[in-house]
């Protein structure tokens, strides 16, 4: 295969149920370009290398098939940096090991799209959602809108089914290093936002995949562990200096009132008195001093 026009970076760890369906639903894209689709095996404990190994053996199309099988587990987002680092593409899709796409024009479109608008660095599309938790399972959609969204909106709330991404292959050493940061939860949102510093945000409404979203996320994580979700915004604060301040302090401002709901009996009367009157000075302070106090449960 000559250089292709497309990588497909599909991450999968213990995803033995879920990897057929979504490296079938790559290998059925119907377009007039190369692609190539890398999947990073990450380790599983399960039978997932089974699984692909039969795919590679039997299907017409195995060639498209880079398969990287990583004798130790890395981690999720080492195994993500590690395998966009392996794309070759002009352009770069994700889909992770227990997402799908049912569109087998999904590629063509997208690519079509940022072809023509070279002042794009990256198209998504809408989705059907798998919820899935402990106690249900249902399907929903996002209903998103077809224009141009802006960085402040895909950190405001989860708006970009991963597995709908289409990106100009632009990523230069020091975004794989902030991608690389230990303290980072969300790689995925970084991704998007980092791609906006390099060309306009496309939503094309049209649902061409299937996404299976847990039921919590960044700012809604286990209200046990509070350190984790603030440093990880910390670090977005500092990667993008002042440039989303004021949403990375509401949802650090969320976080902390989780802490103060679970926490009321452990605080002191005189800790209220200083996080009250940092609430009034200086909110964005609010973190810096739960965690230099070891405030809540934040180990």
């Amino acid at each position: 295969m000559e250089t292709p026009m497309v990588s497909v970076v599909m991450i999968t760890y213990g995803h033995e149920k879920y990897i057929e369906e979504a490296i079938n639903g790559v290998l059925m894209q119907d377009c007039n370009f190369d692609v190539e689709l890398i999947v990073a095996n990450d380790c599983s404990p399960d039978n997932t290398d089974v699984v692909i190994q039969k795919i590679i053996k039997n299907h017409q199309k195995s060639s498209w098939i880079k398969y990287i099988k990583h004798e130790k587990n890395i981690g999720m987002m080492p195994n993500f940096v590690y395998t966009l680092k392996e794309a070759k593409g002009k352009y770069i899709a994700l889909c992770e090991g227990d997402d799908y796409w049912i569109d087998p024009l999904k590629l063509q479109k997208q690519v079509d799209f940022l072809e023509e608008n070279e002042d794009y660095s990256m198209s998504f599309t809408d989705a059907n959602i798998i919820i899935e938790s402990n106690l249900n399972r249902g399907m929903d959609e996002l209903k998103l809108e077809n224009r141009d969204y802006e960085g402040i909106e895909l950190l405001d709330r989860w708006i970009v089914p991963t597995a709908s991404v289409v990106f100009k292959n632009t990523l230069t050493k020091e975004d794989f290093k902030n991608l690389g940061k230990k303290n980072i939860l969300a790689g995925d949102i970084l991704l998007f936002l980092i791609l906006c510093k390099y060309g306009k945000v496309r939503c094309l409404n049209q649902i061409t995949c299937v996404y299976r979203r847990n039921s919590g996320g960044v700012s809604t994580q286990s209200n046990q562990n509070f350190k984790p979700s603030i440093i990880h915004f910390e670090e977005l604060k500092a990667i993008f200096p002042q440039k989303y301040d004021i949403i990375i302090n509401n949802h650090l401002s969320k976080v902390c009132l989780n802490g103060f709901l679970l926490n009321l009996k452990k605080i002191k009367p005189v800790t209220f008195y200083f996080l009250f009157k940092l609430l009034v000075i200086s909110p964005g302070a609010i973190p810096t001093y739960i965690i230099k106090n070891k405030l809540f449960n934040t180990k």
